[in-house]
């Protein structure tokens, strides 16, 4: 049986997250990662243009260097081809991360929504620290409401993290399928 490069490595990390053995901080670092997501979002699409037009300030058809000490003169050109493909791939890259942002800025936005109002303002004062009422934010309280609110949003991205791999691992199947059928 042949197997697929990084098959193995997903089904381990599958496993982990189903057998609920992923500790806090993993899902509290993820939580973070969404939480900010909408932010570099937008960051992403406002500087979109000026990434895209520094993509081509390197671009020289020709550059001549001089070698003082033995006073040769070198030429070096780079390939219109191979500059144009890695261009084309970092405009790729670019516009899949953007989208990515975008998809877990959407994703916490309606897992937020289900929170009940006072989770909702716990989540917004401890990472977007925007609140008048600050006697309230000090209370054992608040830390109760804190870690529920965040033990509900880390359960929300744990469950697309395990959707987004078992997808993944049904379409590297579906190439093994198609590659052991050529055979």
């Amino acid at each position: 049986m042949h197997e697929v490069p990084g098959f193995r490595y997903d089904l381990t990390i599958l496993m982990m997250y189903q057998h609920n053995s992923i500790n806090e901080e993993i899902g509290l670092y993820e939580l973070s990662r969404y939480v900010y997501a909408r932010s570099r979002h937008r960051r992403l699409v406002e500087n979109k243009e000026e990434y895209f037009e520094s993509l081509y300030d390197d671009i020289a058809p020709t550059i001549t260097h001089v070698d003082y000490a033995t006073g040769l003169l070198y030429t070096s050109s780079s390939r219109a081809e191979s500059t144009a493909l890695r261009i084309i791939e970092e405009k790729e890259r670019y516009l899949s991360l953007i989208e990515r942002e975008d998809r877990k800025a959407r994703m916490f936005e309606e897992e937020f929504s289900q929170l009940t109002a006072k989770e909702q303002l716990a989540i917004r004062f401890k990472y977007f620290k925007k609140h008048r009422n600050i006697r309230f934010f000090a209370s054992e309280r608040f830390n109760l409401i804190v870690k529920a609110a965040e033990s509900k949003l880390c359960l929300a991205i744990q469950e697309e993290m395990i959707k987004r791999i078992t997808e993944s691992q049904r379409y590297k199947r579906y190439q093994l399928g198609l590659q052991l059928q050529e055979q």
